[in-house]
């Protein structure tokens, strides 16, 4: 049949490992930059929200308020880990007081019930 032009479709398969399913809790924002800093640690979240976070988190995520990751905003904190929580101090700032932070924590699989959400990817995955 010259001169008819025939459809090919090319398919592209990708494919990708899958990860263990881990949770993650809700946001917590317990404390305000006033003061002396912002602190989301573990000991006063545990303590304003008992039973919400799971006992040894595997990771944590902090951002502003707004959504802007911790780590895009170009301030130090101390701690920012899974054995205490995250604090921002304000002294140690260089460019005026700390943003308002929230945090969630990533729980092993048993953690999870109703309240929480699953996860597979992109936090340690």
């Amino acid at each position: 049949m010259v001169g008819k032009l025939q459809n090919v479709v090319l398919v592209t398969l990708l494919v990708v490992p899958a990860c263990d399913a881990t949770c993650i809790t809700r946001w917590f924002d317990r404390d305000n930059p006033s003061g002396v800093g912002d602190f989301e640690t573990l000991v006063d979240l545990r303590k304003e929200y008992p039973g919400l976070i799971c006992l040894q988190p595997i990771g944590i995520e902090a951002q502003t308020l707004d959504g802007a990751p911790a780590s895009s905003t170009g301030q130090t904190f101390n701690p920012y880990n899974t054995a205490d929580g995250f604090a921002c101090v304000n002294a140690q700032q260089k460019a005026g007081p700390c943003k308002d932070y929230k945090v969630r924590f990533i729980c092993p699989p048993d953690f999870c019930s109703g309240e929480y959400t699953w996860w597979s990817g992109e936090m340690g995955c």
